[in-house]
């Protein structure tokens, strides 16, 4: 059943934010390296920045494990966590401090979002999107496959009609025939 959003939801959710803020979106990177206790600790840290400050969390995205461009910090692969916030914008700068300070983060993108933005989350989108993958690269496998018996088969119906000898023009002509003979018989050949 599809959920369907009323004016009356939408003005109770407007008077749950705060008046004066805006949606932000803070995008996290941090090592695999990180133990399972450390990993929760620093996600813990960084909602708490945001819940000191007044923020409200509106969602969270675990993006996971991903390889990076270039080695940030002597990483080359790391775990992103994208976080959707409702904050007021006289308290971002300090948000975005206590984050790029705090150990365990490679690097952090804090953005405010344009209005009207609608949350998307991109790792159930990265999970379809490799579905897709899979499977147009089985398609386009055996495509290939079929183009390729199909050469086979002509280049195979090539070789047997120039290998044949044209019998309506009676086979092999005398003079083929006297030069082959002579050749089989000629002195030159003969040892003795």
């Amino acid at each position: 059943m599809p959920l369907s959003v009323t004016k009356a939801s939408a003005e109770d959710q407007e008077d749950v934010l705060p008046e004066n803020g805006r949606l932000y979106e803070c995008t996290v990177l941090y090592p695999l390296s990180l133990s399972q206790k450390e990993e929760q600790d620093l996600r813990k840290n960084i909602e708490m920045f945001f819940t000191e400050v007044g923020g409200q969390q509106v969602a969270f995205d675990v993006w996971g494990r991903r390889g990076l461009a270039y080695a940030i910090g002597g990483a080359h692969e790391g775990n992103f966590v994208v976080y959707h916030y409702h904050l007021d914008p006289a308290h971002v700068r300090e948000v975005d401090r206590q984050i790029r300070i705090l150990p365990g983060v490679l690097r952090h993108l804090l953005i405010k979002l344009p209005e009207g933005y609608s949350i998307v989350r991109y790792s159930q989108l990265f999970e379809i999107w490799q579905e897709e993958q899979k499977t147009s690269v089985v398609r386009e496998r055996i495509t290939k496959e079929e183009h390729l018996k199909k050469r086979v088969i002509e280049r195979a119906s090539k070789r047997t009609v120039s290998e044949k000898p044209d019998r309506s023009k009676g086979g092999l002509t005398a003079q083929a025939l006297t030069k082959g003979i002579e050749k089989i018989i000629s002195d030159e050949d003969i040892h003795l």
